[in-house]
């Protein structure tokens, strides 16, 4: 763990390793450096016993940060994300943006997200924009929530800003441009590199301007949290070092650019 409390806790995403065990997932998290985890319902067997959580969150004085819930959002998840935030003291719900003709789950999130946000006004609600870096010439979008300023003005969201996912048009034209608008309404940045079709790569293994972003949000005194997430590969998943490895690269990254 990090010798003083960062003003910016830096969180691993347990969307990282699906298909692992909580239990292995808390250690490499605790292991590497991390301030706490993002919960990735849909992911991980054993994240939806909030009992469970709870025990491994005091047991590796690790904090669950927020909960992500997967795309095909509904009621039961919903309210199975608010209870482990009940229980665990988790303030943030991450949702991500449901595919484009998956109405269910849009129509759900249109309908009841406004009377979520007023029940449980301790719970900040934000949706993580979807993958728009690789759909540029699709002839209608793959996502639901696929701009920005919608999911701020329109459904009155935070935003889970996955670097990775968003193309760097809109970066440059959405975050950085409007930074003094925007950098408010970000709860999470997801900082992870982009090269072409590969997403979610370590910081500076890609061909975004990552410094750029660290830069800008630092000049918009912006108070959330970094998350950690890596597509790692294959090989890397098998061995436990380099998982820790690129993660504690990763969190290096921000502490050595995010001034």
């Amino acid at each position: 763990m990090p010798d003083k409390k960062r003003v910016n806790p830096i969180i691993f995403s347990s969307e990282n390793l699906p298909g692992f065990g909580l239990d292995l997932i808390f250690s490499i998290a605790k292991d590497s450096g991390c301030d706490g985890i993002d919960l990735a319902l849909w992911k991980n067997y054993d994240a939806r016993h909030e009992g469970y959580v709870q025990k491994l969150s005091h047991n590796y004085n690790l904090p669950v940060y927020s909960v992500q819930t997967s795309s095909k959002i509904n009621a039961k998840e919903m309210n199975k994300a608010i209870e482990i935030c009940e229980v665990t003291g988790a303030q943030h719900i991450l949702i991500n943006a449901p595919k484009y003709f998956d109405v269910k789950p849009y129509a759900f999130l249109t309908t009841h997200l406004k009377t979520y946000q007023t029940q449980y006004p301790h719970i900040t609600f934000s949706i993580i924009n979807p993958d728009t870096a690789s759909m540029a010439f699709l002839p209608f979008p793959k996502y639901r929530f696929n701009n920005v300023g919608e999911i701020i003005k329109k459904h009155h969201c935070k935003l889970g800003f996955d670097v990775s996912n968003m193309d760097e048009d809109t970066i440059d034209t959405m975050i950085i441009s409007q930074s003094d608008h925007i950098v408010e309404h970000i709860a999470i940045c997801y900082l992870s590199d982009r090269k072409k079709e590969k997403s979610h790569l370590m910081p500076g293994e890609g061909t975004y301007n990552l410094t750029n972003i660290l830069k800008t949000l630092s000049k918009n005194h912006y108070n959330g949290a970094f998350g950690i997430k890596l597509a790692f590969d294959a090989q890397t998943l098998v061995n436990n070092e380099k998982v820790l490895f690129q993660i504690q690269k990763s969190i290096d990254y921000i502490t050595n650019h995010y001034k």
